[in-house]
């Protein structure tokens, strides 16, 4: 139920007319962006539009960590040296590395 009502609420806010929830852990708002957003590039707008908005700890060093490689690995996917999977495999590694760390 929780994660229905988590995805209504990223469709209705990217529509941009919703009353966020309280807070949402970080693992799920990737795992919904991911699933509702298919270009790479919107995935990475979708994480941080959406983290700053109903995040537990959005301005947390680990999430600043989290947030600076992903405008590394875009950099990389814009010159066309990553593929959109791999790509999105990074954003992945990426949360593992910071946020899951942080969180271990």
């Amino acid at each position: 139920m929780k994660l229905i009502t988590l995805c209504l609420y990223i469709f209705i806010s990217l529509a941009g007319c919703a009353t966020p929830p309280k807070t949402s852990p970080m693992s799920e708002i990737i795992m919904l962006c991911d699933i509702l957003t298919t270009p790479y590039l919107q995935v990475i707008q979708c994480i941080k539009e959406t983290y700053s908005k109903v995040g537990n700890t959005p301005s947390a060093i680990s999430v600043k960590s989290f947030y600076s490689q992903l405008d590394a690995d875009t950099e990389v996917f814009q010159s066309k040296s990553l593929t959109d999977k791999q790509a999105r495999a990074q954003i992945y590694k990426n949360y593992s590395d910071t946020i899951g760390l942080d969180n271990a």
